[in-house]
C-alpha cells in the first residue's frame, strides 16, 4: 500500500511492558497533521506521498512531492509549523526512547533476512538496518507493541519488506533512530518512523503503512514496601499514636508514591509488648505493596505515690525501742495504666525494731506498676521517748493459754534486775534476780502462807517492786492482779 501515516487512529496500552517506568498518554500534537517530518535534516522522497510533509532544518525534495503526481498536501518548512511539530518530535522520541528495554544489545544490528522477531523493546548500540524479509509477529494479541531503537542511522535495503502478522498494527510499530533513516527504493516498511536528529529519504516506489497513534503507557509496576521495626512509650494518659511515616523504613515506587497507610494507628495499655502493623504503599497509579512492621509498645511512665505528712508517736519503754507500723495504707498511688497492678512496699518494713531516743526515722513508700516502672516516697515518724518500764497488769493462770503468767519481755535487756512480789498483808511470795520467765502465780519463797495448795496465790491484789539493777533507773513500784 502507500504510504499512509495517517489513514486512522487507534489507541494503545503498553501493557505487555511489566517493567515500563512511566505512565502518561504520548500526545502526537502538531506532528499529527504530517505524512512525512524532519526535526532537523532534509526530507527526499522518490516514492508515492499525499499527506503533508516539512522539516524544520533542510530540504524537502524528491519526485514523490510533486503536485503533478499524486501530492496533495502542503509543504512546511521553517516556520512556526515546524518549529512546534519539532517540539512535538522530541517529545514523543523521548517518551519513546525511555520505555524499557526488553532486549537491550541482544539482537545484531541487521535485522531481516527471512527472519521472524516477537514483541518487544529492541535496542541496537550503533547504527541498524534491514535487508530482505522481516516478520513481526504479534502471537495473536492485536495490542502487541514493536519498538526498535537504533544509537545511529537506521537503513532499509533496495527491496525490503516488513510483514505483519499474528495481529500485529502498524500503529504499534515504532523505528526510532539516533541519526539518518535511508529508506531503498521498492522497499515496504511498516511502522512510524523518527529521525532525531537526521534526515529522513524515502526510496523511488518505497511504501511506509502506518498511521497517527495515541500511546497511553501504564505503570503496572507495585512500590517497593520497607518496613521497620520501632519502639514506642505511652504516655502519662497511656495512650500513644503512629503515623506511617514511623515504620516506613524507605519504601519507593518507579514513578511517585500517592499515600501510606497503617491498619492501626492508637496504641494504650492493652498493646503493651509487640504489635503487628501493616503498612501499604499506594503509587500514583493505584498500584500498592504491602508489608508488617513490629510496634512495640512500652510503659515507661513510673506511677505517681503520694505519702502520708510526718506521723509523731510517743515510745513508753527503757530502750525508746520503737516497732514500725504499717503505713502502706495511708498512702495514695496512680498510674497511666491500670492502678489495680501496683505493688506498695515500705522500708524499714512493719515489724522492724528501731531505736528513737526523741529521733526520727525515715519512712520510704514505693509503688511498682505491671511494668516495673517504680517512684517512692518519703515521711518521718518522730517519736519522743518516756523512759518506763511496761509491766502486765494482770494475770489468770488458769490454763487456757491466755495470760497464764507474768511477761516482762524488756528485763532482757537487763540480766541483773531483781523481782519481789509481796501479797495485801506485806508478805513476800515471789523474789528472783535476773527475771526472764513468766511467773505463773506460784510462791517460791519458803514459809509463805495463805495457798491455795502447790504454792498457788489465790486471786488478789499484789504489789512489785522490780529494780533494774541499773544505777539510771529507780526501782518500778505497783499493782498487779491474780484472777484465776
Amino acid at each position: 500500500m502507500r504510504k499512509n501515516i495517517l489513514s486512522s487512529c487507534v489507541v494503545v496500552s503498553l501493557l505487555i511492558f511489566s517493567n515500563i517506568n512511566f505512565s502518561q498518554t504520548l500526545e502526537l500534537g502538531v506532528l499529527s497533521s504530517f505524512e512525512t517530518f524532519a526535526g532537523v535534516g532534509a526530507v527526499t522522497n522518490g516514492g508515492t506521498s499525499n499527506g503533508n510533509a516539512g522539516t524544520n532544518t533542510g530540504i524537502i525534495s524528491g519526485s514523490g512531492f510533486d503536485k503533478t503526481n499524486i501530492f496533495i498536501g502542503t509543504i512546511y518548512n521553517n516556520d512556526s509549523t515546524t518549529i512546534q511539530a519539532r517540539i512535538d518530535l522530541l517529545r514523543v522520541y523521548i517518551h519513546l526512547d525511555d520505555i524499557f528495554v526488553t532486549y537491550p544489545s541482544t539482537h545484531a544490528p541487521a535485522f531481516g533476512g527471512g527472519e521472524t522477531i516477537t514483541p518487544g523493546v529492541y535496542s541496537i548500540g550503533g547504527a541498524g538496518s534491514i535487508a530482505g524479509g522481516l516478520t513481526l509477529d504479534g502471537g495473536g494479541d492485536s495490542n502487541a507493541v514493536f519498538i526498535m531503537k537504533f544509537e545511529g542511522a537506521f537503513t532499509v535495503g533496495v527491496g525490503s519488506a516488513i510483514t505483519l502478522s499474528g495481529g500485529t498494527r502498524a500503529a504499534n510499530v515504532f523505528w526510532i533512530s539516533q541519526g539518518v533513516i535511508s529508506v531503498g527504493a521498492s522497499s515496504t516498511i511498516k511502522g512510524t518512523l523518527f529521525a532525531h536528529p537526521g534526515a529522513v529519504t524515502l526510496g523511488a516506489n518505497s511504501n511506509i503503512d502506518s498511521c497517527t497513534t495515541t500511546i497511553t503507557v501504564l505503570d503496572t509496576i507495585a512500590p517497593t514496601v520497607v518496613c521497620q521495626n520501632i519502639t514506642i512509650s505511652l504516655d502519662s494518659n497511656g495512650n500513644k499514636s503512629i503515623v506511617a511515616l514511623d515504620i516506613d523504613g524507605g519504601s519507593s515506587d518507579n514513578c511517585a508514591i500517592a499515600t501510606l497507610t497503617i491498619d492501626k494507628r492508637a496504641f494504650d495499655c492493652s498493646n503493651i509488648g509487640q504489635n503487628s502493623v501493616t503498612l501499604t504503599v499506594t503509587d500514583i497509579y493505584g498500584n500498592s505493596s504491602n508489608c508488617i512492621a513490629i510496634v512495640t509498645v512500652e510503659d515507661g511512665m513510673a506511677p505517681l505515690v503520694l505519702c502520708p505528712a510526718d506521723q509523731k508517736r510517743v515510745v513508753r519503754n527503757t530502750t525508746c525501742t520503737y516497732l514500725v507500723e504499717d503505713f502502706t495504707g495511708l498512702a495514695t498511688w496512680d498510674d497511666n495504666c491500670d492502678s489495680s497492678t501496683i505493688t506498695v512496699t515500705q522500708f524499714p518494713s512493719a515489724g522492724t525494731e528501731v531505736g528513737l531516743n526523741n529521733e526520727s526515722v525515715t519512712v520510704t513508700i514505693t509503688a511498682t506498676d505491671g511494668s516495673l516502672n517504680s517512684s517512692i516516697c518519703t515521711f518521718e515518724v518522730y517519736s519522743r521517748c518516756v523512759k518506763e518500764l511496761r509491766v502486765t497488769q494482770f494475770i489468770s493462770p488458769n490454763g487456757d493459754g491466755l495470760n497464764d503468767t507474768w511477761e516482762i519481755p524488756e528485763l532482757a535487756n537487763y540480766p541483773n534486775n531483781v523481782v519481789k512480789v509481796f501479797n495485801r498483808w506485806g508478805n513476800r511470795v515471789l523474789e528472783e534476780k535476773g527475771y526472764s520467765r513468766g511467773w505463773n502465780g506460784v510462791v517460791n519463797i519458803n514459809g509463805s502462807n495463805n495457798t491455795l495448795g502447790s504454792g498457788m496465790l489465790p486471786e488478789g491484789t499484789y504489789f512489785y517492786i522490780i529494780d533494774l539493777g541499773d544505777e539510771n533507773f529507780e526501782p518500778y513500784v505497783g499493782y498487779m492482779q491474780i484472777k484465776r
